[in-house]
């Protein structure tokens, strides 16, 4: 039994580490963030008036259109300034926020609670991001209709910016209505080689992607949703799994400070779930662990908590449910570097209570591109 075990803990292992290597040598030899033909002489919006609940979606529906129409270029809806301007506000924004949020179900002036929303990575997906606002899955951002991108928003995809920007500009005109955490992709380890530093300097220039760059040092890392499930990007490892929230707040808030802190940080934006009964092993990402069902088990426990949504990796349906029903793991980018062939899925809360139901949808049609 002991090396049946062993035997299976290695497969999976190794399954993890060949994922990530054939997805990385894939997008080494053929980049999807080529943006040579990108437009710079249109601009349909400033942002004087921003603040205004509809800049957002007149921001999303514009996005949309030119993404769905674009063949030989991309057309640049927002002037440098209107951008260094969101993301200006948005740092302050954040700043005021806890690093770990405390988020309830909305209540509706008829008394009865509003759904809350999870998404996982959607990595410049732009289409498939809009696609989750559209009725028939999700609906449009609102305070009654709030939703959590659990990171990795940027990275991979063509389209990093306009998702982020419009994210920004929902939350910047109806604060509750969005929140965004950090992924591992919003730091510097990945964002420079993966394509979003590439993508930025093309559209705009260094002084945009040095705002960009404080944005992402900004955002929480997790988020409490009404005091019962945990929502981090990657998970927990053995430092993080004996933490309290309060604590793991100060540890992520002077992650710089010390070297525990920093093992902390890392912990929440790279560890992995495993199936074994044991509680953490060694990770083959080379960052964070692979945490098993007796480590979920005790840090819920710890924290009084229920439930333990993260995201970080492909599900061919968009979601798994692991460790006895206390971890899910959510993955919105469908088709992801549309060679995958996977679902997109969000994580619902609806009803009086926290159960969780899933909606499930497929990819958008993206256009031909140049490269």
């Amino acid at each position: 039994q002991t090396n049946f075990v062993t035997m299976e803990t290695f497969i999976k292992t190794a399954l993890i580490f060949l994922h990530i290597l054939c997805l990385n040598s894939l997008l080494i030899r053929r980049p999807f963030t080529s943006f040579k033909n990108f437009e710079t002489s249109a601009v349909a919006f400033s942002a004087e008036n921003f603040a205004d609940k509809q800049f957002g979606r007149n921001l999303l529906d514009t996005f949309e259109k030119n993404t769905e129409a674009s063949r030989q270029k991309s057309v640049k809806v927002l002037d440098k300034n209107s951008v260094l301007c969101i993301l200006e506000s948005s740092i302050k924004m954040m700043l005021q926020e806890p690093k770990i949020l405390s988020i309830n179900r909305p209540i509706r002036a008829d008394g009865s609670k509003g759904s809350l929303s999870v998404c996982g990575d959607t990595h410049g997906q732009f289409l498939d991001l809009a696609n989750i606002f559209h009725e028939d899955i999700g609906g449009y951002p609102t305070a009654d209709n709030p939703f959590i991108f659990n990171g990795d928003l940027v990275d991979r995809g063509r389209y990093s910016f306009e998702g982020v920007m419009c994210l920004l500009a929902i939350k910047l005109a109806d604060p509750q209505a969005v929140h965004i955490l950090r992924g591992n992709h919003e730091t510097s380890r990945m964002y420079l080689r993966y394509g979003f530093k590439d993508e930025i300097n093309e559209k705009y220039d260094q002084e945009v992607m040095h705002k960009f760059e404080e944005l992402f040092e900004a955002l929480p890392v997790a988020a409490v949703l009404q005091d019962e499930v945990f929502v981090v990007h990657g998970g927990i490892g053995p430092t993080a799994a004996t933490c309290t929230i309060d604590e793991l707040n100060t540890h992520v808030m002077n992650r710089k400070l010390s070297k525990v802190s920093g093992e902390v940080f890392e912990e929440l934006l790279w560890s992995d779930p495993d199936d074994e009964d044991s509680k953490f092993s060694e990770s083959p990402r080379g960052l964070g662990s692979l945490f098993g069902k007796d480590a979920t088990k005790s840090f819920l426990k710890r924290n009084k908590l229920k439930l333990l949504i993260r995201s970080h990796e492909v599900r061919d349906g968009g979601y798994d449910i692991m460790h006895n029903g206390k971890c899910i793991t959510v993955f919105s980018a469908p088709n992801y570097c549309r060679v995958s062939r996977n679902k997109g899925a969000i994580v619902r809360f609806e009803g009086d209570g926290m159960k969780p139901s899933f909606i499930v949808f497929d990819a958008k049609h993206y256009p031909i591109e140049n490269h």
